[in-house]
């Protein structure tokens, strides 16, 4: 029985490219948030991570002037700990996904959100384990898979034996925040989608055997989501490649040389960086045991520095919000007053 779906859901996991592993004028993704305020160079993703990190430590230290027990800067996070954790989480949120039954589409979009968050902001500042479930709650909305809060956390707390404590409320605070921290940017393009656009073409070229070899890509492809950075630096149709290639580089090469000639020399590269970036992303187990209890000591010891700056940071997104509305309804009585005009 074949593996590859008949048709694509309808859910806002765009998709990048009609057939084309580069994208074209038509194409969706081209004038996407995705590809505007996702997709950046190396230099460009280490400045935004230790940058964004280095802000975040500051206002700690600066913080801890108000309170008696302290951290020196060596017991705050590296940029590379903060990965290790977030690798982490990432398989819990895959875990926990797949066993409240949510298909690919919405697990793939609650790990986007999560690495992209994360990508802006530290897990010493917000608790990564309740902005892991809101990510998912929140795609479960993006990808019309949605359920009642209610429900949502009765279902969750069914499979995660320590949840108790996920409160609606916990949900609703969260939720403002990651809408703020991914800049309301919720379309997600997933490489799944190319990866499909290529199916029919393998089944010409490989038969039966294709159906295998996309459902190893398919399986590299959630794994490059999870424990790579290249959702950042490279685009879905380019990851769905090189999820072919991974899995059986002949196949990849041929497939690539027949369908993209002109392309050729260009994604021969890129996807032999993908391999190269999947083969060295296994973390390990020593470094990450070590990052995680120093992240225990920092969230115990740094909670009210914490409360303190979410405190700050709920006040700003208010206050930004405040002002977006104000803008939006001085440009509507703006309107009003010239379509007014019209008829004096």
């Amino acid at each position: 029985m074949t593996t590859i779906p008949p048709t694509l859901p309808s859910t806002s996991g765009g998709f990048d490219s009609s057939s084309g592993a580069s994208e074209n004028a038509t194409s969706p993704f081209v004038d996407s948030t995705h590809r505007k305020n996702w997709i950046f160079s190396k230099d460009q993703l280490n400045e935004i991570r230790n940058k964004s990190l280095e802000k975040v430590r500051q206002q700690i230290l600066d913080l801890q002037e108000k309170y008696s027990e302290k951290l020196s800067e060596n017991d705050l996070l590296s940029p590379e700990e903060e990965s290790l954790i977030v690798l982490r989480f990432s398989e819990t949120l895959l875990h926990i996904s797949t066993k409240l039954m949510y298909p690919l589409h919405v697990k793939a979009t609650a790990l986007t959100y999560l690495k992209r968050f994360y990508l802006k902001h530290s897990i010493m500042e917000y608790d990564i384990v309740f902005m892991m479930l809101t990510c998912i709650f929140l795609a479960t909305k993006t990808e019309e898979k949605f359920v009642a809060l209610a429900q949502f956390l009765e279902n969750v707390n069914a499979v995660v034996s320590d949840a108790g404590t996920l409160t609606s409320q916990f949900i609703f605070k969260n939720e403002l925040i990651l809408l703020q921290g991914l800049d309301f940017n919720l379309m997600v393009y997933h490489p799944y989608r190319s990866l499909f656009a290529y199916a029919h073409d393998l089944h010409d070229m490989y038969g039966n055997d294709a159906d295998v070899l996309y459902e190893g890509a398919q399986q590299k492809i959630t794994e490059l989501i999870k424990s790579t950075d290249t959702i950042f630096l490279y685009t879905p149709s380019v990851i769905a490649l090189a999820s072919l290639y991974i899995v059986s580089t002949d196949v990849a090469k041929n497939f690539i040389s027949k369908m993209f000639p002109t392309q050729e020399a260009q994604l021969l590269r890129q996807v032999e960086e993908i391999k190269t970036i999947y083969h060295s992303s296994t973390p390990e187990k020593s470094k990450l045991k070590a990052a995680d209890k120093k992240l225990k000591k920092v969230r115990k010891i740094l909670k009210p520095q914490l409360e303190e700056l979410e405190e700050r940071y709920l006040a700003q997104i208010a206050e930004e919000q405040r002002v977006k509305r104000e803008e939006k309804y001085r440009k509507r009585d703006l309107q009003q007053q010239l379509e007014q005009k019209k008829f004096l």
